[in-house]
């Protein structure tokens, strides 16, 4: 089967690389999405920890001191976000954003380096103007940076307006009118449009600095003797912050990076179902692969496609998904595909979530066949299949006016084993790093 379209009708390999290919987008503008967010939410998170701690103590020397004694220990305990210079940037960054609610309505569409350039802003009122323009139009830093330099602002409506009725100081502007004045909201497809002024956060030079940060720490650094003891306490507390950062992010990014295949999966299944094509089924992996890889390299190989198939086969309720999803990696998921029960997968997917095992740690287990010399092992797994299952369930009634909506939140158990969980680097995951550092 060629690589073309005919005269009057396209193949199912181009309609499905097509539908493919979309997904596959959608998912990279996510992880990077995620990426970029939780990593201005852990700087507004430390940048309140130390105007907290500020608070309690005198004296610009003195804050200057500490800060870069923290600073000092910081990057070298997790690299080059945490220098002095940055410290002082998230301070600045909770005094001009200091409402947590309003940081997250917009987290998900800005990077660092655009609030970096907000920061520089004094007036109110005209860095939630660049704000929100950035988010409507999707610029880049650099077009950003242009339209602050030629003054849009001042030419604009709103910066007219201000100017007649006189700005308020700095520091002046009542709480009542902070409230009143939210980001306009933006709609959900506009922002996908042009999710491409998005920074990649994964991309290098910001590549190595990011994986130290993500890379699991041995705990927290012993006390310096000399050191002021609140001052430890401060740095234990960041540590902390970073620490469950550093958790949830690998976690997370892991659990929608093995979505993506399983989904990969479930598409090519629904859509060679849906054009009769299982005689070619073979011809048609191939060929759609081949046009994926041109576009993001080897995680989407024929073999790859291949095992996503699988994948979906083999697990089609959602919670057996997630729970497998959430607790390993995609090079641990493809050898426990040959498994025929579904209960070992199960629990060979909890053993290399508590022990930390690899990849090649794990198939020593299943060659050692440590699930079937596991006494109750199955038993434990079943009961755990029927909670997958049947998962609880939440209704929740929100009051919308004079309207009352129901609405329903699944719950699926995880947190039975969620404290032993050993975190694992999701930049070990060869795929992973294949993936997010490519362009959009």
């Amino acid at each position: 089967m060629k690589l073309e379209k005919g005269k009057t009708k396209i193949s199912i390999e181009d309609k499905l690389a097509t539908d493919l290919l979309e997904l596959i987008k959608n998912k990279h503008k996510s992880l990077i999405r995620l990426g970029n967010s939780e990593l201005i939410m852990l700087f507004w998170h430390i940048g309140n920890k130390l105007n907290k701690y500020f608070e309690s103590i005198e004296g610009i020397e003195l804050e200057k001191s500490v800060i870069k004694s923290i600073s000092t220990r910081l990057a070298a305990k997790y690299g080059s976000f945490f220098f002095e210079r940055d410290l002082k940037k998230m301070k600045l960054f909770v005094d001009l954003f200091p409402e947590l609610s309003e940081i997250k309505q917009f987290v998900y569409f800005v990077s660092w380096r655009h609030i970096l350039l907000l920061l520089q802003i004094s007036d109110w009122n005209e860095r939630r103007f660049f704000l929100s323009y950035k988010i409507k139009h999707g610029l880049s830093v650099k077009d950003l940076r242009r339209k602050i330099s030629i003054g849009i602002y001042e030419k604009s409506n709103l910066g007219k307006a201000w100017k007649k009725k006189g700005k308020p100081p700095i520091g002046e502007i009542p709480k009542k009118t902070i409230n009143c004045l939210k980001i306009p909201p933006i709609s959900f497809e506009l922002i996908i449009r042009n999710d491409k002024a998005l920074d990649n956060v994964f991309k290098k030079p910001i590549l190595f600095p990011f994986c130290k940060l993500t890379k699991p720490s041995n705990g927290f650094s012993k006390k310096s003797k000399k050191s002021i003891k609140t001052q430890d306490q401060l740095f234990e507390e960041i540590v902390e912050e970073i620490e469950k950062y550093r958790r949830d992010l690998n976690t997370w990014l892991n659990t929608h990076f093995n979505f993506l295949f399983w989904e990969l999966g479930n598409r090519i299944n629904q859509k060679i179902l849906n054009n009769d094509g299982n005689n070619h089924t073979k011809a048609i992996i191939q060929n759609t692969s081949f046009l994926l890889e041109k576009k993001y390299g080897r995680n989407f190989s024929e073999k790859q496609l291949n095992a996503s198939v699988k994948f979906a086969n083999q697990f089609q309720d959602i919670g057996i998904v997630s729970r497998i999803a959430y607790l390993i990696s995609w090079d641990h998921i493809l050898l426990l595909l040959p498994l025929k029960e579904i209960e070992a997968v199960l629990f060979y997917a909890r053993l290399t979530a508590i022990k930390g095992l690899s990849a090649e740690n794990l198939r020593k287990q299943i060659v050692k066949k440590v699930y079937e010399q596991s006494p109750g092992a199955k038993k434990t797994e079943q009961a755990l299949l029927n909670s997958l299952k049947n998962p609880m369930t939440e209704t929740t009634i929100v009051k919308k006016g004079n309207s009352i909506e129901e609405g329903t939140i699944v719950n699926y158990e995880f947190d039975d084993i969620h404290n032993n969980l050993v975190v694992q680097n999701i930049f070990k995951n060869s795929f992973f790093i294949n993936f997010v550092t490519s362009d959009q």
